[in-house]
Formats: structure tokens, C-alpha cells, sequence
């Protein structure tokens, strides 16, 4: 019984491994709709002005909140 379920089931396994695999690596796949990414110069610069819109460094980090609260917490504690 078991010569007869063992090759039979590795036969399942494989196969579905590659529907799995193949499904995974079909939906991958990029589709051109055909319009350009960016129509004119005008978007282009504007795309890239408002992603760096938020590296702009007036405002403090989280990172320097975080060590000024401490401190502040630090000074008060002692």
C-alpha cells in the first residue's frame, strides 16, 4: 500500500508546488498600460518637490525629541 501512495503523493506535492510557484511568479508581472509615467516636465519636478517636501530639516527629529524629554526628565529627577 505504501509503494503506492508514496509515489503518488510526491507527484501531488510537485505539482502543486508548481502551481503555487508559478501563480506566485505570475502575478508578479508588470502590465504597460501605455500612458507615461509622467506627461510633462511640469509633473516630473513636481513629483520630486513634493518628496522632498518632507526632508526639510526645521523641524526636530523624533529622534532629538526623544533625548531632549530624557534629559528633561533626567535634570528634574536629580
Amino acid at each position: 500500500m505504501w509503494r503506492v501512495l508514496t509515489p503518488i503523493s510526491v507527484a501531488v506535492v510537485a505539482l502543486a508546488c508548481i502551481v503555487i510557484g508559478s501563480t506566485v511568479a505570475l502575478s508578479n508581472v508588470a502590465v504597460f498600460t501605455g500612458a507615461p509615467a509622467y506627461v510633462t516636465k511640469a509633473d516630473f519636478d513636481r513629483a520630486f518637490a513634493d518628496a522632498a517636501a518632507g526632508l526639510r530639516d526645521s523641524k526636530p527629529t523624533i529622534r532629538e525629541k526623544f533625548r531632549d524629554a530624557s534629559w528633561n526628565f533626567y535634570k528634574a529627577s536629580h
